[in-house]
């Protein structure tokens, strides 16, 4: 195949996941690009027992994109300051991979949750295991990002309501 004809396929390529970017659920097209369009990081949170797993993907112009419970999604801005911290963070802690964390890291059975956070081809270990200070402050500016986007986790937000098998 000729250089010209896999340029070719590429832009080909590249205006079909534009288009299904504009059209479809913008998360689920994110995903397929591999959530990195635009420089976004994405805070991966495994959920529990008790509360819904998330994805956030946080943009550099302040913009986020979430799914919850892989049912809701939706989207929000973050305060400038809040974004420029995590990046910031993100910088500072370069190589992911390398972020010293506690092995093994034991949590409650009923709420504990593994977060990472995915920058690049980057993937960190769990952010809630840190055993520094800028793993630390990576998992305080999830939290935050997580918290001012305004989205329950709690799983019963997010199931059928229960019928009441008593009857009088």
């Amino acid at each position: 195949m000729s250089r010209k004809n896999i340029i070719r396929k590429a832009l080909l390529i590249g205006g079909v996941m534009a288009y299904s970017l504009l059209w479809t659920n913008s998360i689920s097209a994110l995903e397929a690009l591999g959530g990195r369009a635009n420089n976004a990081a994405a805070i991966l949170n495994s959920g529990s027992t008790n509360t819904c797993p998330y994805t956030i993907y946080v943009y550099p112009n302040n913009d986020a994109l979430y799914t919850v419970c892989n049912q809701s999604s939706g989207e929000g801005h973050l305060a400038a300051t809040l974004t420029s911290k995590f990046f910031h963070d993100i910088a500072t802690a370069q190589p992911l991979e390398a972020l010293p964390h506690q092995q093994p890291c034991f949590k409650a059975t009923s709420f504990g949750s593994s977060t990472q956070i995915e920058y690049g081809v980057q993937k960190s270990p769990d952010i809630s295991c840190s055993v520094n200070r800028i793993g630390e402050q990576l998992e305080n500016d999830a939290r935050m990002i997580q918290w001012s986007l305004h989205f329950s986790l709690l799983k019963r937000m997010y199931s059928a309501p229960e019928r009441n098998v008593f009857r009088s």
